[in-house]
Parts: C-alpha cells; structure tokens; sequence
C-alpha cells in the first residue's frame, strides 16, 4: 500500500494503482478515514488509527458473504466438535479399562 500526501492535511492510499481510501485532518487535530468509494469510515484521535481503518477496511458486501459462510460452517464445526469429544471420551474410557 502507498500513500501519497496530495496537500496539507490530506493522505490517499493506493494500492497497485487502486484507489484505497483516504484521510483527512480536522481544525482540532482529529483524522477522519474514508473508504475507496469516499465513504467516512469514522474519525480518529491519531493518523495511526485512521490509516489502520483505511487500510483494514472490508467492503460491507464482503463482510456480508464472510457472515454467510460462518454461518454456514457452523453446523460442521460444530458436528466435528461433538465427534472429537465423543473420540476423546471413548479413549479415555478405553485407556481406564484394565487389559
């Protein structure tokens, strides 16, 4: 990721060429992060935080399709839950049981 200065106060971050997002400084020393559509992504007491926000932010579609596929995992990990507790009960009892 790069980020250029375009003027006083200003950041924007590239990525490959790619727009990414930008910051902001306020009159009271505040950053405001913006995503790539411009979007205000929220607003921050450092440029630290406001850059980790550009540079983490997740578009809310693909936030959306990572809920649906936990959700849809969850019964799986739960199933293998439940079948490597079974496993591990039934050693135990087998390794309790005199030879």
């Amino acid at each position: 990721m790069t980020w250029s200065t375009v003027d006083k106060g200003f950041h924007v971050a590239s990525r490959a060429g790619e727009f990414v997002g930008s910051i902001d400084s306020t009159a009271d020393g505040h950053f405001i992060a913006f995503d790539a559509t411009s979007a205000p992504i929220g607003r921050y007491a450092s440029f630290v935080e406001a850059r980790s926000a550009v540079t983490g932010w997740v578009p809310e579609g693909s936030r959306e399709r990572e809920r649906r596929v936990a959700r849809a995992f969850m019964p799986v990990a739960t199933s293998a839950g439940i079948v490597a507790g079974a496993t591990a009960a039934i050693g135990a009892l087998l390794t309790a049981i005199p030879a």
